[in-house]
């Protein structure tokens, strides 16, 4: 999780910067060449930065029963703060209890999937 908040984090500095964000070149089923945009966890909305926090493909619940975004801040700008907060919430294990039944849900799919996890 905090690689992912740093890759966020990176990329909310390099928009700042007026950096264009990276892209994935993937091959999809069918064999073609494709190339996927960046996966921002972070949108507005009504005049406030929000932002999902995720642990592989699953958003953390920001109220306990559904995934909501969490309020950032106003501008972009003050996501990287929110970034730097998280990161030492998810170190003090402030949300150890709710990562708990995301691990054991990519366990149970990683197992079903004969050891290569399929969802992420």
């Amino acid at each position: 999780m905090i690689e992912g908040i740093k890759i966020q984090k990176d990329a909310v500095e390099k928009e700042l910067r007026g950096e264009t964000l990276p892209t994935t070149s993937f091959t999809n089923t069918k064999g073609q060449a494709r190339t996927r945009g960046f996966a921002r966890w972070y949108f507005t909305h009504s005049g406030k930065v929000m932002t999902y926090v995720r642990h592989g493909q699953s958003s953390v619940f920001n109220n306990g029963k559904t995934a909501q975004a969490f309020e950032a801040g106003k501008t972009l700008a003050d996501l990287p703060v929110f970034h730097d907060a998280l990161a030492e919430a998810v170190d003090r294990g402030d949300f150890d209890k709710q990562l708990l039944p995301l691990q054991v849900e990519t366990s149970r799919r990683t197992q079903k999937a004969g050891g290569r996890n399929k969802a992420a």
